[in-house]
């Protein structure tokens, strides 16, 4: 027998003996005791004011599964996918794509990162880059990500992928942060393993650490990110200019920073690096106490 026809006759038959007790009947059912009061109408109503806030969640965040908008609401995932079920909605899926290897040749620089996992931030940092085609410019987009974090905390955007591109991109996560990471991450790219980009990393006291070679996997955090990025922005042709585009991976960035859910966090990348920072703070603070 099906939940909804469990419920209905739970309903009727405490309608009809409304001496018996609610408890018992539920527990007979095998229903929740809160649905036998909910009339059909009540119901009803209840489901489209949640459904009006589930498609103001999904207008902006329309790859959102029912965890994700049922986290921003603040209800019970299974609220969210009834509602869905419901009304037939869906959410957006990513198109997967085969992905071929790395022809760049063996730089020799190891993982560090690989089978470890970093308890504070800016312990990890990882970097890739990704191209859109914008007309008939192709535009390159290099981030660097915190691995604690999920947090970009660096970005740099450019007509030409260079060491230049990637550096630029780590010089402006040393901006957005107070220390610097122990090892940052990348994949064994022409960028990543030039002279100038280990030179960079060398001076400011960062190990190098490539993942190898055909194995997007090992850096499988940013190659996901860029896959959603794409997915989830507006087609590149649609902006007036190659500034407005430009402008859009910015926002794009800041969302994701601060406003879209991580699935792994439960809550967006940067709250969670602020929670991070108190309980370090309060660390801290604990430990140079007790040795007084």
């Amino acid at each position: 027998m099906s939940s909804q026809k469990k419920t209905f006759r739970a309903r009727e038959l405490a309608r009809k003996l409304p001496h018996l007790s609610r408890s018992a009947i539920a527990h007979a059912f095998g229903v929740a005791r809160s649905t036998i009061y909910l009339t059909p109408f009540k119901q009803a109503e209840k489901d489209k004011a949640l459904l009006a806030r589930l498609l103001a969640v999904k207008d902006d965040f329309p790859y959102y599964g029912h965890r994700r908008i049922a986290w921003e609401l603040g209800v019970s995932p299974n609220r969210i996918r009834r509602i869905l079920k419901k009304y037939g909605l869906k959410s957006k899926k990513r198109k997967r794509k085969p992905r071929s290897g790395s022809r760049s040749s063996p730089s020799g620089i190891p993982n560090l990162i690989k089978g470890r996992c970093p308890l504070w931030p800016d312990v990890f940092w990882a970097g890739d880059f990704t191209e859109f085609v914008y007309r008939e410019t192709i535009v390159y987009l290099a981030t660097v990500i915190d691995l604690r974090t999920r947090e970009i905390v660096g970005w740099s955007v450019g007509f030409h992928h260079s060491a230049d591109l990637v550096i630029e991109a780590l010089k402006d996560a040393t901006a957005h942060r107070t220390r610097l990471p122990e090892i940052f991450h990348s994949d064994q790219g022409s960028e990543y393993a030039s002279l100038r980009a280990q030179e960079w990393l060398r001076v400011q006291g960062i190990k190098p650490s490539h993942s190898k070679k055909a194995s997007p996997w090992e850096n499988g955090f940013k190659e996901s990110w860029f896959g959603r990025c794409k997915e989830e922005m507006e087609s590149p042709n649609s902006s007036e200019t190659v500034e407005k585009f430009i402008e859009i991976i910015h926002h794009r960035i800041y969302s994701y920073n601060n406003k879209r859910i991580h699935t792994a966090l439960r809550m967006p990348p940067r709250k969670f690096y602020e929670e991070l920072m108190k309980r370090w703070d309060a660390l801290k603070k604990t430990l140079s106490t007790s040795v007084y």
